[in-house]
């Protein structure tokens, strides 16, 4: 899938930076008795996380004697880069991809239905990292901004999609495995509010297609855990 192998690219782009970035580091930071990740002004912040859920998980399920068959693929991705403007401190921004599709097979259908989701999100973030061991910190993340789903379904055409304001929150925790890379673990509460639209592709009497868009407002609340990996440059 494109999405996925963007994703993909993506991750292994800020894995590769993230790698580099210790000869840098090493060269910029003096020796201040404050351990591991000290979070001081004019460091850079560079990393990327994922939702647990990122994976292909196949299932099925019976009722009635039938069996119905269903296949999920989930890919996740966030990016956020930084700059500590007082010690502990940063400010920045963010980015957020996915991509869902699920495909359901029942006895006797002529097709099989399938849904594919793009949720995403944009905007600038707010960070604090408080060490409290030489190798482990306390963090969290304020992101607000743009936010969105588009939503399709096949084969009867439907697409449903909204954008609107995006506020999410993440407390979580990083160990250092060096003075500039650290593993990240949030738990993260996100929510999104705004106008929709479902549009819809409809045969008419005379056998001709016609699209029918119906407005609306819709609410997206959504919780997680996130693993990630960030750069302290």
């Amino acid at each position: 899938m494109r999405i996925r192998s963007v994703a993909m690219v993506l991750g292994f782009a800020i894995l590769l930076a993230l790698t580099a970035s210790p000869a840098w580091a090493a060269a910029k930071h003096q020796p201040s008795g404050g351990g591991e990740g000290d979070f001081n002004a004019g460091e850079l912040l560079v990393g990327g996380s994922s939702e647990l859920n990122f994976g292909y998980s196949p299932g099925n399920w019976s009722a009635k004697g039938k069996t119905t068959t269903f296949d999920t693929t989930t890919v996740d991705f966030d990016a956020l880069a930084g700059y500590f403007i007082i010690h502990g401190l940063e400010v920045g921004g963010f980015v957020n991809v996915g991509y869902t599709q699920t495909t359901i097979s029942q006895p006797g259908a002529a097709h099989n239905t399938t849904s594919s989701s793009v949720p995403w999100g944009v905007g600038p973030e707010v960070g604090y990292f408080y060490g409290v061991a030489s190798h482990f910190a306390l963090m969290g993340l304020l992101e607000i901004g743009a936010g969105g789903t588009t939503l399709t379904t096949t084969p009867n055409k439907e697409t449903e999609s909204f954008a609107g304001f995006l506020i999410q929150v993440q407390p979580g925790v990083v160990v250092m495995i060096n003075r500039s890379i650290g593993f990240s673990a949030a738990i993260y509460v996100k929510y999104i509010v705004g106008p929709s639209s479902v549009v819809t592709t409809q045969k008419t009497a005379d056998g001709t297609t016609a699209t029918v868009t119906s407005p609306g407002q819709a609410s997206e609340p959504e919780f997680g855990l996130k693993i990630g990996l960030l750069g302290f440059i």
